[in-house]
């Protein structure tokens, strides 16, 4: 059940802010991860 919610929430964003705007909210999670280690291997 706890699937399914999660598959519908899923497809539901999918929908709404599509493939590329997905890619693009990863693509700022790295890049914010990046600037984060970055920032503590000083």
């Amino acid at each position: 059940m706890k699937g399914f919610i999660l598959g519908t929430v899923f497809g539901i964003l999918i929908c709404t802010v599509g493939v590329t705007g997905i890619a693009k909210i990863l693509d700022n999670g790295v890049s914010k991860v990046q600037e984060v280690s970055k920032e503590a291997a000083k």
